[in-house]
């Protein structure tokens, strides 16, 4: 099933009574003016309207907090349009941030495009496109909290340097190395000089836009967007600095269930070959391979935290195909009572160095998998549940040391990631909802064990942050909103409150900061102008009675005092 991600963009906005807010247009042939949240009546796609000059644009929500994110937006302003109104806006997946007087923050501009139900940037560094179709975004949307981010992106159509189609050489070899009901394993070879490989796909047969992926390597898995029973065209492009390739193609691979479960793929391409996950009896038959049996153990690896999920038994047998040239390109294990897949390697141009190994369970299901670096040391291990949903990543650094880990939900969304320090020690933990959205941070000290500061974000699009001591005790709170700072809290190490200081959200210049006895009574209160010069104090005894109320000027010289 194709699942429906809301995906959002945005007019220029501009700071009114310290919001962001958009300024309408009168539109000359509708009623739908810039800003306007707009979707075809009958569907569930959300778009936001741009209107500069003559031009039409739109922009489909990915991420649906914000309306969390922009005090303006609801709901339940969306309006229903035909379809026919709604192609006469070209479409537009272009950002770039401006502050909130409508400033360029860098200048920088993003492509953002679905993933899950929070969506992926990435930075354009390259290509032609319309700078009036760039829809500018505020600080909370342009964090790297609110997108994924993914690699740099150069648009089609790039006219840099040798950048048009072609001049860059296409991957080859485009191989479907295995398909379950919800995944595609792929597998092609290419230049050295290439940087990235852009993978889409979608139903054969259709006009269907592609889903697609970045990817560094030249093997990738395909899943989401891949239902048992319906066939899929796919195609990989080649990018580098130099620009982009023209595609290379499969043939529609067509995805179903066998009787006893499994899933077999087929392909009526000649550039492709499949490797079927139903029970081998002769390897032999692979192209351009040979079987013999095998007593070896895997590849042993820097940086491995637990030992490989399956590893070759004395019966176990192998089959090995190369490349065109003659070097290795794959090696697969077979299991040798039931002759189904073990364990598959894939191999680097030079056909020595590994680039991956998939470990599968003995019904073909992906159980874990490792990326190494062409020096040899592991990059990356994921872990899968027996639906191929992704549970767990470990990332390593070159020196073998642990970097990073991530825990995903079973629906297949990010809950926590940990980062350590070279020396093994807890650097941070992020917690994510269950929507995809960032809900905690928290930083941790050289020890690893005591808590330094902790960040919750809120819906509203407001961050708390608490400071700790190091035994533990809260010496400061903060509070941030859409990157302004708005209050902040000091406690002594008694746990009560020393001081807080209230900032206004239009431009964060202090606006009042009230003081208190140990005994949790306010004690004095200071009120500041909007320039920051104080306008007021009120001062309390130990009871909570107002004693004494002293007025100042512009030049913070007393002008009048009252006795209480």
């Amino acid at each position: 099933m194709t699942i429906k991600l809301l995906s959002f963009s945005f007019a220029v906005l501009f700071l009114i009574a310290g919001a962001f807010v958009t300024v309408p247009h009168a539109h000359a042939q509708t009623s739908i003016v810039d800003g306007d949240l707009i979707r075809a009546t009958g569907t569930q796609d959300v778009y936001i309207v741009k209107i500069t000059g003559n031009k039409r644009f739109k922009r489909l929500i990915l991420n649906p907090t914000i309306f969390n994110s922009y005090g303006h937006l609801s709901w339940a302003n969306v309006k229903n349009v035909s379809h026919s109104t709604l192609n006469n806006y070209t479409t537009s997946n272009l950002v770039r941030e401006v502050t909130a007087s409508g400033q360029l923050v860098d200048g920088k501009v993003y492509a953002l495009f679905a993933y899950q139900d929070t969506g992926v940037k990435r930075l354009v560094v390259g290509g032609n496109y319309d700078l009036s179709s760039v829809y500018s975004i505020n600080h909370l949307e342009a964090s790297n909290t609110f997108y994924r981010t993914g690699d740099p992106i150069v648009l089609d159509g790039t006219t840099q340097q040798a950048g048009s189609p072609g001049t860059v050489s296409a991957p080859t070899n485009l191989r479907v190395l295995r398909t379950t009901p919800s995944v595609i394993d792929l597998s092609w070879s290419g230049s050295a000089a290439i940087t990235k490989y852009r993978v889409e796909w979608r139903v054969a047969g259709t006009n269907n836009e592609y889903w697609n992926f970045y990817t560094p390597r030249t093997i990738a898995t395909i899943w989401g967007h891949i239902v048992e029973g319906y066939a899929y065209e796919i195609r990989v492009r080649a990018e580098n600095a130099g620009g982009i390739s023209s595609y290379t193609y499969t043939s529609a691979i067509a995805q179903y269930a066998s009787s006893n479960g499994s899933s077999t793929s087929t392909s009526t391409s000649t550039s492709t070959s499949s490797v079927y996950n139903q029970p081998v009896s002769d390897v032999s038959t692979l192209p351009q391979s040979t079987s013999t049996p095998i007593s070896t153990s895997p590849a042993t690896s820097a940086g491995t935290s637990s030992p490989p999920p399956s590893t070759p038994t004395q019966q176990s047998r192998v089959s090995t195909v190369n490349r065109p040239d003659g070097t290795l390109e794959f090696r697969y294990y077979y299991r040798g009572d039931t002759g189904t897949v073990e364990r598959i390697e894939k191999y680097r141009e030079n056909g020595t160095s590994l680039l991956y190994i998939g470990y599968y369970r003995p019904d073909q299901t992906l159980q874990y998998s490792e990326f190494f670096r062409a020096d040899g040391t592991i990059e990356l291990k994921s872990y899968y549940n027996e639906n191929e949903t992704l549970m767990r990543i470990e990332r390593y650094r070159t020196d073998g040391t642990l970097e990073q880990t991530e825990a995903y939900r079973p629906d297949g969304r990010l809950s926590t990631q940990h980062s350590y320090r070279t020396d093994g020690t807890l650097k941070q933990v992020d917690i994510y909802k269950e929507i995809g959205t960032l809900q905690e941070q928290q930083y941790y000290r050289n020890d690893g064990r005591t808590l330094e500061r902790k960040n919750v974000h809120e819906g509203d699009g407001t961050v708390e942050q608490f400071f700790y001591l190091i035994n533990g005790t809260l010496t400061r709170t903060e509070k941030h909103k859409a990157g302004v700072k708005t209050q902040v809290v000091y406690y002594r190490t008694d746990g009560t409150v020393e001081r807080s200081q209230q900032y206004r959200e239009i431009n964060g210049s202090l606006e009042h900061i009230i003081y208190y006895y140990p005994n949790r009574k306010i004690s004095r209160i200071e009120y500041y102008r909007r320039n920051g010069s104080l306008e007021q104090i009120n001062s309390y005894n130990t009871s909570g009675a107002k004693t004494q109320t002293v007025y100042y000027d512009e030049n913070e010289k007393v002008t009048r005092t009252v006795e209480h």
